[in-house]
C-alpha cells in the first residue's frame, strides 16, 4: 500500500499546526514499524536518536557554506522567487551507536534567520542542529513532506522567531537495520 500526494493535517485544539504532503511507499514501515516513531516525530529528532543510541550523536560535517536558494526552496521558505538570495547550507551525517551513519541531513538557513540567537546556526561544527533549535522551545512546523526514493526521508520547514528554515533528513539503511535488530 502506498500514499501519494496525500495531505495530512495535525490539529492542536481546532488549529492546524502542521500540514504534510505524503509521497511515501509504506512498505518500509511494514518491514520496520519502529521507524514511524522517528519519521513522523514532531519534536527533536536529535533527542530521539540519542535516546535510541544510548549516547550523544556523532556528527560528520560533509559540507557547509553559502549557496543560492533554488526556486523550490524559495517557495517553501515563502521568499520572493524572482530575487536571487543566498542561504547557509550545512550537510551532515549523523552516527548513533553503529559504525555506519544513521541519518543524512541537510539544513538551509536563509540569511534573515542567521541573526540574534540563531546566528549560532552558522557555527554548529559537530553539534547536531536539534540541540540548538530545540534548546529552549520547539519551533513551529510550517510544512513537512515525507518521501521515499532510495531511503525514507522527510523535508521540514520550521518557523522560528527569526524566520523560516528547511531541514531535510534521510534515514539510512544502517539505522533501519539497527531498529529491526533492537526490536527483536
Amino acid at each position: 500500500m502506498a500514499f501519494y500526494a496525500k495531505i495530512v493535517q495535525l490539529y492542536f485544539y481546532d488549529y492546524a499546526i502542521m500540514s504534510a504532503n505524503v509521497d511515501f511507499d509504506d512498505a518500509v514501515l511494514h518491514d520496520c514499524p519502529e521507524l514511524a516513531k522517528f519519521l513522523f516525530a514532531t519534536g527533536s529528532l536529535t533527542s530521539l536518536l540519542e535516546k535510541q543510541a544510548g549516547r550523544r550523536l556523532v556528527v560528520q560535517v560533509l559540507s557547509e557554506g553559502f549557496v543560492p536558494l533554488t526556486y523550490h526552496q524559495k517557495i517553501a521558505l515563502n521568499l520572493p522567487i524572482n530575487k536571487a538570495q543566498l542561504a547557509w547550507q550545512r550537510s551532515v551525517l549523523l552516527y548513533g551507536c553503529d559504525k555506519e551513519a544513521w541519518v543524512c541531513a541537510s539544513s538551509i538557513f536563509p540569511l534573515n534567520v542567521l541573526k540574534g540567537k540563531l546566528k549560532r546556526l552558522k557555527h554548529l561544527g559537530k553539534t547536531p542542529i536539534g540541540r540548538v533549535l530545540f534548546a529552549k522551545r520547539q519551533p513551529m512546523i510550517e510544512h513537512r513532506t515525507f518521501y521515499h526514493h532510495k531511503n525514507p526521508a522527510r523535508d521540514t520547514c520550521y518557523q522560528t522567531e527569526a524566520g523560516r528554515l528547511l531541514i531535510s533528513e534521510q534515514f539510512l539503511p544502517a539505522f533501519i537495520n539497527h531498529l529491526k535488530h533492537t526490536a527483536q
